[in-house]
């Protein structure tokens, strides 16, 4: 079981699709430099210039709220 830190994206470095499909609905993405793209879906959160990597996954830095998709939005919905 992945280690879940508040502010991550919950689906780690590899979510290639989990990430295509919150990059989707963002109204705050935006392309990264093309040396920095890494998933083949070119709207992903994991090409966003504003993902900044962790130890296992990325956290958001343009919103400045907690990312949809993240451990703390998965720890809400639980709690709710």
């Amino acid at each position: 079981m992945r280690e879940c830190v508040a502010g991550e994206f919950a689906g780690g470095q590899e979510d290639w699709r989990g990430a295509a499909l919150l990059a989707a609905t963002c109204p705050g993405f935006s392309f990264d430099v093309e040396e920095e793209l890494v998933a083949d879906d070119a709207r992903s959160c994991y090409n966003c210039r504003y993902r900044r990597w962790t130890r296992l996954s990325f956290t958001c830095m343009q919103a400045g709220r907690p990312m949809p998709g993240s451990c703390h939005d998965n720890l809400a919905m639980e709690r709710s």
